[in-house]
């Protein structure tokens, strides 16, 4: 019995380590989902990129910028912006994540208007750890102005009207549904697709009916269209349920244009269906397409923005996104739905995404052709 076990097991190892694609998985999956989850997995957002605007011009203004340059939550930038409307367009565009508006007369004796804080509310975590800090900021600015009116009255002066006014642009009620559920369709219809054409096709191969479509008059090319096309279709059919779901049972609001999304959409399904092609060219039965589908799906999640703020992660892993798809889809996508955002505002992750799916669609279809020919 002890020499059937031993055989038995080493039989098996010797399976494995002969499997270049499973002895992949055993090593590459564990140290990659370490070293993703270890390193983007942080939702304290830092180095939030603000817009100050400066009414005051004084001595206290001048401190209150300087605290917030020395905050690590904060990264001033120089915007074109000179009152409430420039800071708010500027968040519109994605220029900045949060504005900081400085009324005249901040830090004197005399009542003056509250400081206003616009925040991005397309982007959650990055919008509750600038209010956060803005509170910490400005509570230690009022008691240096208290510190300050002492030594020099000699006695401890009230500072009026410090409590900053926050105004979450797009989500004022800070929904997470808002946030997720635009990120969620493109998530879900990606996904649907890819693993349904790796699947598909890893299918045919499987059953061997891919052997006997080659036989036939089909072109190679047609082939590969018949294939992929009804999962466009699918896919399309998809992104409308989602899209109706998301607006209807939790009511997301879809202010931007129809024809943005579905062209946003349709490029990255396009990504999608050549990426589970790809993948079934390298897979040599369902249980390996659906495997290298979900192992696909991962970095997508995590580096995309999806749930993990981007800006929250080193730059040593964050450089990622970049060649992710999903990266690109998840800004037009919360831009649509939230602010109203056209082709001027999305147009460079539309086209990146439709250079993604091109490369993929050429990579995918020499894969295919010589993997039947």
């Amino acid at each position: 019995m002890y020499a059937r076990l031993v055989a038995m097991i080493r039989k098996e190892f010797i399976q494995v380590v002969r499997d270049p694609r499973a002895l992949a998985m055993i090593i590459v999956t564990p140290v990659a989902w370490l070293v993703a989850f270890g390193y983007a997995v942080n939702f304290d957002v830092k180095h939030v990129a603000t817009g100050v605007v400066d009414q005051a011009h004084n001595a206290a203004s001048e401190a209150l910028i300087a605290d917030l340059h020395a905050s690590v939550s904060f990264s001033l930038t120089n915007v074109r912006a000179t009152d409430a409307g420039g800071l708010r367009d500027a968040i519109r565009r994605g220029q900045i994540g949060a504005g900081l508006l400085v009324p005249p007369g901040y830090g004197t004796l005399a009542g003056h208007a509250p400081v206003r804080v616009f925040l991005d509310g397309s982007d959650l975590f990055g919008s509750k750890s600038v209010q956060a800090a803005t509170q910490t900021v400005l509570q230690r600015a009022a008691l240096r102005q208290i510190q300050q009116g002492a030594a020099a009255f000699g006695a401890m002066l009230p500072v009026t009207a410090t409590a900053p006014v926050f105004d979450s642009l797009y989500n004022p009620e800070m929904h997470s549904s808002y946030v997720m559920i635009p990120g969620l369709i493109g998530t879900v219809m990606g996904y649907i697709s890819m693993v349904m054409t790796a699947l598909g096709v890893a299918r045919e191969r499987e059953r061997g009916t891919l052997e006997q479509l080659i036989v036939t008059p089909i072109r190679p090319l047609e082939l590969m269209l018949g294939k992929v096309l009804p999962y466009v279709l699918i896919g399309a059919a998809d992104f409308i349920l989602v899209v109706v779901i998301g607006t209807m049972l939790f009511s997301v609001p879809l202010r931007g244009s129809l024809v943005v999304l579905a062209v946003a959409a349709l490029c990255f399904l396009l990504t999608a269906l050549s990426l589970g092609l790809l993948i079934s060219t390298v897979s040599q039965n369902q249980q390996q397409a659906m495997q290298l589908a979900v192992f696909t799906l991962l970095p997508q999640l995590i580096f995309s923005g999806f749930i993990f703020p981007l800006a929250a992660m080193p730059w040593s892993v964050r450089w990622i996104s970049y060649v992710v798809p999903l990266a690109y889809l998840i800004p037009v996508m919360r831009g649509v739905f939230l602010k109203a955002a056209g082709w001027g505002d999305v147009w460079p992750d539309i086209v990146a995404l439709a250079i993604y799916s091109a490369v993929l669609v050429v990579l995918a279809t020499v894969r295919f052709r010589k993997r039947i020919a």
